[in-house]
């Protein structure tokens, strides 16, 4: 697995093969161009974002690929075969350990905040339908006493 960071300047690219990358930012190719079958975030998908656990932990000190890893930071994240079963797209597989594209989380994450968004705009909407509707009935009942 090896590593691209692009620093603030467009010439200085550095490629490493384990460890941690430092950079200005992260880019990533997006353009429409490149991708074929785009499709809206279907709903299962939406809904499976909150199979996922969030953990926290610390990496291995003993174990070789661990060896650039601070072991002694608490880091946050998921387990690659818990992920897997949801959305094993997430996962790659390909060696003899499990690695995680951690970016294509961001969408779903989005795509169910939105949702959520929706959801509490009408929750205050109809809060305020009932609050007005309570305040007309406790009037006519003040009325009556």
């Amino acid at each position: 697995r090896s590593t691209h960071c692009i620093s603030s300047a467009a010439s200085d690219v550095y490629k490493r093969q384990e460890g941690n990358c430092s950079c200005n930012a992260l880019i990533q190719a997006s353009d429409q161009k490149l991708k074929s079958n785009i499709e809206h975030i279907q709903e299962k998908d939406i809904q499976n974002i909150m199979k996922l656990q969030p953990v926290s932990f610390y990496w291995k000190k003993d174990i070789i690929e661990n060896k650039n890893k601070d072991s002694t930071k608490k880091i946050y994240g998921f387990i690659a075969q818990d992920v897997q079963k949801t959305f094993p797209d997430i996962v790659d597989d390909s060696g003899d350990m499990l690695h995680m594209d951690y970016i294509q989380i961001i969408p779903l994450l989005l795509q169910k905040i939105k949702q959520m968004h929706t959801t509490q705009e009408q929750q205050q909407t109809r809060i305020r339908t009932l609050e007005t509707k309570l305040d007309s009935i406790e009037k006519m009942l003040s009325k009556n006493n």
